[in-house]
């Protein structure tokens, strides 16, 4: 456990986009050092760059203290605020023996005025500890702040605007299933003069093109610019993992893509990761009906599971589809398909394949998606017929949407992860993957409605726009 009181290791990699939150951050400053002071809390979901974020913003200023909350149940109460302590000598001094009243030690016969006094001790002497050259206190992942941690914060908030201390702290936007806490305390600290909300939005195309620019020796090409921003949804976790695979590529993205996924999924409870699973080969869009069929579970605990993803901010809704829900990040998704043994994977393509035939029905537009997951299920004679023979009315209802359309398996293909030294040209994964391509049209060349969608740089026409294979719904 690192010490609270020390400032992050430096991230050497670029840092791109965010002008408009550092100056907000910067004018904070400038404000505490003219003897204004307050509170800046910047939320944003894992991985969004809260962290660095900060780090950019307070470089110049003359004294920083950082403190840290922790994801442990073991950690003590008011553990962001020890570390301060620590680098404050004069405040530690100021608050001893409140803080070991809060440690359980004897001393006031009420508990309550043991912590109100240490409270009051504690923020007084930390904005006395700001003058006269100023004072920023950083606290990280507020999220699994602790009651005590909390009820400091609150008091200390209703001070600021009279002192040169600063209180940047970040937190995690869900705050998942540890941050009830801090959303109940969220109003409060809130609504003093000089506290206000910085939230990191998803970082632009061209934020995400001069990253890219940055790691990589060799430009990306537009394309593979805008499939990097497609499926990462602008969080800067995806393309730090794919530049982590430096000239050489291959298993440093993996692991680091794969680090990634498991971030994104830490605040999910267990059952819930479990479904996320399932929800992964069903594609990017996902089915509350279909998750019923497959696992078995009540209709009430699979919509529980999903609104605990959103509120994670692992799944988001889809707009015009009450319902539906659909992975907020698409390497998020992928990730978690690859992570799956091959053995389960198999065993969940199979079950998909079955509650689709059983439970779900199958038409026209979702018969190649069923081929898909029966071709993906098992190799035996039963599962090759079965993909076949949803096949055969894929191709037939191609066929149907007009002269020299038929279906096709689409070839193999992945979205570039390894090497940026010479970047390929983006195609979609290969099914099941959300965004592959699998009913195509061939007609002669000079038709409107070219042979391969990879390559062509003509949409296809109306009519063969429904021999497109769907994303699984």
């Amino acid at each position: 456990m690192a010490d609270a009181g020390a400032a992050p290791v430096p991230d050497r990699g670029p840092f791109v986009g965010r002008d408009v939150e550092r100056a907000r951050i910067r004018a904070a400053l400038e404000r505490a050092r003219t003897g204004s002071g307050g509170l800046v809390l910047v939320c944003g979901p894992a991985g969004i760059g809260k962290t660095r974020t900060v780090e950019e913003s307070v470089g110049d200023a003359p004294a920083v203290v950082w403190g840290r909350c922790v994801d442990d149940p073991g950690a003590p109460p008011l553990w962001p605020w020890r570390g301060v302590l620590r680098a404050r000598p004069e405040v530690a001094a100021a608050v001893g023996d409140a803080l070991a009243a809060v440690d359980g030690t004897p001393g006031a016969a009420d508990p309550e005025v043991a912590r109100f006094r240490f409270v009051s001790a504690a923020a007084e002497a930390l904005v006395g500890s700001a003058e006269p050259g100023g004072l920023v206190v950083v606290l990280e992942d507020l999220h699994w702040g602790d009651p005590a941690s909390l009820r400091l914060l609150r008091h200390l908030a209703g001070e600021l605007h009279r002192s040169r201390l600063l209180v940047l702290g970040t937190y995690r936007d869900p705050a998942g299933q540890h941050g009830a806490a801090l959303v109940e305390a969220l109003p409060d600290l809130l609504r003093w003069p000089g506290s206000e909300l910085v939230e990191l939005p998803a970082l632009a195309q061209d934020d995400v093109r001069r990253y890219l620019a940055a790691v990589a020796p060799v430009p990306a090409p537009p394309a593979t610019v805008h499939e990097v921003h497609r499926r990462s949804g602008g969080n800067p976790l995806y393309p730090r993992a794919l530049a982590a695979g430096g000239p050489a590529g291959g298993g440093s993205a993996t692991a680091a893509l794969r680090h990634a996924v498991r971030t994104a999924l830490a605040g999910l409870p267990p059952d819930a990761v479990e479904l996320m699973s399932v929800a992964a080969v069903l594609g990017e869009q996902v089915r509350p009906g279909l998750l019923v069929a497959v696992t078995g579970r009540p209709e009430d605990e699979v919509h529980r599971s999903l609104d605990a993803a959103v509120r994670a901010g692992v799944l988001t809704a889809v707009p015009d589809a009450p319902g539906r829900r659909r992975f907020a990040h698409a390497v998020v998704r992928d990730g978690v398909y690859a992570d799956l043994p091959p053995s389960d994977r198999e065993a969940l393509h199979r079950r998909v394949a079955e509650a689709w035939e059983g439970v779900v029905g199958v038409d026209d537009t979702t018969a190649g998606v069923v081929a898909g997951h029966w071709l993906r299920a098992s190799a035996d004679p039963d599962g090759l017929s079965r993909a076949a023979g949803w096949a055969r009315r894929a191709a037939e209802a191609a066929t149907r949407n007009g002269p020299g359309c038929s279906w096709r398996w689409p070839a193999p293909s992945s979205v570039p992860v390894a090497s940026p030294r010479a970047w390929p040209t983006p195609s979609p994964p290969p099914w099941p993957h959300a965004g592959s391509r699998g009913p195509t049209c061939s007609r002669p060349p000079r038709s409107p409605c070219t042979t391969s969608p990879r390559r062509s740089s003509h949409p296809p026409s109306s009519r063969c726009a429904s021999a497109r294979w769907p994303n699984p719904r």
